[in-house]
């Protein structure tokens, strides 16, 4: 896991401001409840496995362009 997330973490900082950017309504339509670094911890870790998973779609997709996509 560590090893896929080192590989791809250009592609998860390109792409996790689109996930928030999306995101960000829906999380204000449903607040969570949770005390602040529980929140926190549990955001952080959907964004990046979303945007890791988001990479790889890409990336089988678009096979060796995915370069010029995502930079992965």
């Amino acid at each position: 896991v560590l090893q896929l997330t080192a590989s791809g973490s250009f592609a998860i900082y390109f792409l996790h401001p689109w996930l928030l950017y999306f995101l960000e309504p829906v999380l204000a339509a449903h607040p969570v409840n949770l005390p602040g670094g529980m929140k926190w911890l549990l955001l952080t870790l959907l964004i990046t496995a979303t945007s890791l998973l988001l990479a790889g779609i890409i990336k089988q997709l678009a096979g060796i362009r995915s370069r010029y996509l995502i930079g992965w």
